[in-house]
């Protein structure tokens, strides 16, 4: 199909049911919007090489994990920050956990101020396996808007994770940019703005569903009818919310369907009906 224009991203999502990675593409449209970035930081904050070959080996036990499936690839998000079932990646991740809880200034300096984008990005992770404080969230939050979408992935998804773990952080965490972040044409801020924003909509605050309504309803119905249960699940679910449907009815309908029932819902709140 020709659309005349460039497509806002395309990446290799890893993975599906049998370890086989999928490809998004991400195509210009009325739901799509740019996203403002923060300009790049100049500084020279570096984090030490040991943390960048600690996160070397991590990476590649991750990927292993999620290949593998099954346990494997699951997580506990209990403690609020994720630490995988396998149990060589959760040794690893436990291991970013102590040097994060001794060394926060650090990873928020390198995090706002570093000029070398893999420093950021290694920051972004380790700085969610910190002690939970309101520091450690202000640093998140901005880092949400980094211009590099791996440090935005990360910064989010800690932001989620936390939100899972400990539902009245919710209160905290200001959702007028990871509303913004629904709208991006790029694959990893819908995905990681749909799970914070997930658990944020989850005290059903009218407040916020008329924000999100209002601000991101297009989104929403775009991705809700992804095919994959999976990456759609998050989405449904808000979108759910947003329509007034029951909690316990969202659920079902968000991993089992029928999904037309919450695509319906929220058509009419789209036409006012």
């Amino acid at each position: 199909m020709e659309l005349g224009k460039e497509p806002s991203d395309v990446v290799a999502i890893c993975c599906d049911g049998q370890g086989n990675r999928l490809v998004f593409i991400g195509l210009p449209g009325a739901s799509s919007r740019a996203f403002a970035y923060l300009p790049e930081p100049k500084g020279n904050s570096r984090l030490p090489a040991s943390m960048l070959d600690l996160y070397k080996r991590l990476d590649l036990e991750l990927e292993a994990a999620v290949k593998r499936g099954g346990d494997a690839a699951e997580e506990d998000d209990s403690q609020g920050y994720a630490l995988s079932k396998d149990p060589g990646l959760r040794e690893l991740q436990l291991s970013v956990r102590r040097w994060a809880v001794k060394n926060e200034r650090t990873l928020v300096r390198v995090l706002e101020s570093s000029s070398d984008v893999r420093h950021r990005q290694v920051a972004s992770d380790a700085l969610g396996y910190g002690l939970q404080s309101d520091q450690q969230i202000r640093a998140l939050v901005s880092a949400a808007r980094d211009a590099d979408d791996e440090v935005r992935n990360n910064a989010t998804r800690a932001l989620g994770v936390l939100v899972r773990a400990k539902a009245k952080l919710a209160d905290k965490i200001p959702s007028e940019t990871f509303i913004e972040m629904l709208n991006s044409g790029r694959w990893s801020d819908r995905n990681k703005a749909a799970a914070l924003l997930d658990g944020l909509t989850g005290s059903r605050n009218p407040q916020l569903l008329e924000e999100v309504r209002l601000r991101a309803l297009d989104a929403l119905l775009e991705m809700a009818a992804w095919r994959r249960p999976s990456h759609a699940f998050f989405v449904r679910r808000i979108l759910g919310r947003v329509a007034g449907l029951p909690e316990e009815r969202i659920h079902e309908l968000a991993q089992n369907g029928p999904v037309e029932t919450i695509l319906e819902a929220g058509r009419r709140m789209q036409s006012g009906k």
